[in-house]
């Protein structure tokens, strides 16, 4: 066959090929010097991927959490809207917490709602607290209220804002879009438009109707004057040349 006989001429040809012992070690040096580059390559990326990988690990995860907590001399615990184990609540930021938890519940071990940045720790061996699923550690606490509808209306809007004299609320959602109600005035709607950064928050600039409405939410402390509740938003409206002023929850995401 014509292309077995090609194929032994070419073998026959490399065979007959001489190559100096001076280029030999040319090529041999070159070829060590591509597969040591290739290799510290492959070392230089993996310690990366490894030492990007150490970084994360070593971050605390912080979560944002709803639930309840409840404190008495004896007792500091928090409990997830959607879960039944129980956290003993520590961290710097507890202190905030208590004072506002003694001025909103009628009495101790009494349940008070709870919005809050936190880190779960495990506990550790031979701790006095080994009845508990683990420890949390809290960060930040946005909102608290003598509520026990709390885990249910959390589910239901991006942004609630509230306020009295007069007593008026907004509703916020990106798929539903705006809803306004002040006591004894009808509903007024706007359709959703994406809020812009400002200073410690953000602002909504909107149209009902013909009428322009400006909402701005800070990341200010305030407390419900009626209930004493605690946020840690506040909130301004501005719409028809009225200002209302008062507080905001903030759903998903909270930031």
């Amino acid at each position: 066959m014509k292309w077995l006989n090609a194929f032994w001429k070419t073998v026959s040809d490399i065979r007959n090929v001489k190559i100096s012992r001076q280029t030999l070690i040319i090529i041999l040096v070159s070829a060590f010097i591509i597969l040591f580059i290739i290799l510290c390559t492959l070392l230089i990326v993996g310690g990366c991927r490894s030492k990007t990988r150490a970084i994360e690990e070593a971050k605390p995860k912080l979560e944002n959490v709803r639930g309840y907590v409840y404190h008495g001399p004896e007792v500091s615990v928090f409990r997830k809207c959607d879960g039944a184990e129980e956290y003993w609540v520590t961290g710097d930021v507890d202190i905030i917490l208590w004072k506002v938890y003694a001025d909103l519940a009628p009495e101790e071990y009494l349940p008070v709602y709870v919005e809050m940045k936190v880190q779960f720790l495990k506990n550790e061996e031979g701790s006095i607290r080994s009845d508990y699923a683990g420890q949390v550690l809290v960060k930040e606490v946005y909102h608290m209220s003598y509520d026990s509808q709390g885990c249910e209306l959390a589910k239901n809007y991006n942004y609630l804002l509230q306020g009295n004299e007069p007593s008026w609320k907004i509703s916020i959602d990106e798929k539903r879009g705006i809803l306004f109600q002040e006591s004894g005035q009808p509903e007024v709607y706007a359709s959703y438009v994406s809020p812009k950064e400002m200073d410690n928050g953000i602002v909504f600039n909107l149209i009902s109707g013909s009428s322009p409405m400006v909402i701005k939410i800070r990341k200010i402390d305030t407390y419900d004057n009626i209930s004493g509740a605690y946020y840690a938003y506040s909130a301004f409206v501005s719409f028809k040349d009225k200002d209302y002023y008062g507080q905001a929850l903030v759903g998903n995401p909270l930031f």
